[in-house]
């Protein structure tokens, strides 16, 4: 049977480095009580990284449980605009915005299907306290529907901005399900297929 209160949620840019700089006590929550561990990746173009998290090439080629559970896309950034029911232009969008409708929009698909969805606008670069906004806002969307949720993957395909093109190679992965292996870092292209085991009870 489709698990169709399952979310796969994706932050481009979001690091754990901020955990402590930032009020985020949804997700510190999270972190302490969920699977978690980190996620490796270098390539650090979100369409090229993107397009391996959803094994898309011209159109996507997920895994059959996927294809085949109605799975809800939001915001994907394999292209610009980004590809889903929501899409924006992840290089010039209003954080405010583009948070709001991802999250309305995972909030009233949870429990019709599964979700993977995204949110890009730490992609771009922003002051510590632009950066702490941002976070907060996530937080506090994150803390109004974690509950609604039977299973879960939060995660980042790379983690800080740094300058452009370059971010820091770590991102977060914390989940509902431990990590395949838990001595070792997430690949990108793991995450899909994770979240097609978890969306089947």
């Amino acid at each position: 049977m489709v698990n169709v209160k399952s979310l796969m949620l994706g932050i481009n840019g979001f690091s754990y480095g901020y955990f402590m700089r930032c009020k985020i006590p949804a997700i510190t929550s999270l972190f302490n009580t969920s699977g978690r561990g980190v996620v490796y990746n270098n390539n650090f173009n979100i369409e090229n990284a993107w397009s391996v998290i959803m094994e898309y090439n011209n159109g996507f080629n997920m895994p059959e449980n996927i294809n085949k559970s109605n799975t809800v896309l939001i915001n994907i950034p394999v292209k610009n605009p980004t590809y889903g029911i929501y899409s924006s232009d992840y290089k010039n969008i209003d954080y405010n915005t583009e948070i709001s409708e991802v999250f309305k929009l995972i909030d009233k698909n949870i429990g019709k299907s599964p979700v993977i969805a995204s949110i890009n606008v730490l992609n771009r670069n922003f002051s510590m306290d632009e950066k702490c906004n941002i976070y907060s806002l996530i937080d506090s969307n994150i803390y109004n529907i974690i509950n609604k949720l039977d299973e879960f993957i939060i995660f980042s395909p790379y983690g800080d901005y740094k300058s452009e093109n370059l971010y820091e190679p770590y991102g977060v992965y914390i989940s509902s399900r431990a990590r395949p292996n838990p001595h070792k870092t997430v690949n990108i292209s793991e995450i899909i297929k994770i979240f097609s085991e978890i969306i089947y009870l």
